[in-house]
């Protein structure tokens, strides 16, 4: 079953997620699983102008299900693409993974979101969900 939570996971530390109306949990990140985030963001961040939305929205996937991996191995891209999953969804699920990656919370921003959910992942001057909304 594709969101089979992980047991052996210790989930003391986990945030709470929703995609496609289901309750999921992340769990900090592992050091090798950061340094693939930020290698994602970093690739997001030197994408072409005029790159797709729809390759975007890949980069997007991918990040939430590297994300997603620790605590539900058994997920795959498929079973994200298939769910009822929603822009507002997917960005806020962006903004926890980057908190569980270490990225801390800017003290200027009341709406929480963190440092690295603020470097624009998908083109110049926007925010990882910019494009989703």
């Amino acid at each position: 079953m594709p969101f089979e939570l992980d047991t052996n996971v210790d989930l003391a530390r986990a945030r709470n997620v929703t995609l496609g109306g289901r309750e999921l949990k992340v769990a900090p990140l592992t050091l090798r699983s950061i340094m693939r985030v930020s290698d994602m963001l970093a690739g997001a961040m030197g994408a072409e102008p005029g790159t797709s939305a729809s390759a975007m929205l890949d980069r997007l996937l991918d990040f939430v299900l590297l994300g997603l991996a620790r605590t539900y191995p058994s997920l795959t891209r498929e079973d994200l693409l298939d769910s009822d999953t929603t822009a507002a969804e997917l960005r806020a699920a962006i903004d926890v993974i980057c908190e569980q990656a270490g990225a801390k919370q800017k003290k200027d921003d009341p709406e929480g979101e963190t440092e690295a959910a603020a470097l624009s992942v998908v083109g110049a001057g926007s925010s990882p969900g910019s494009a989703l909304n």
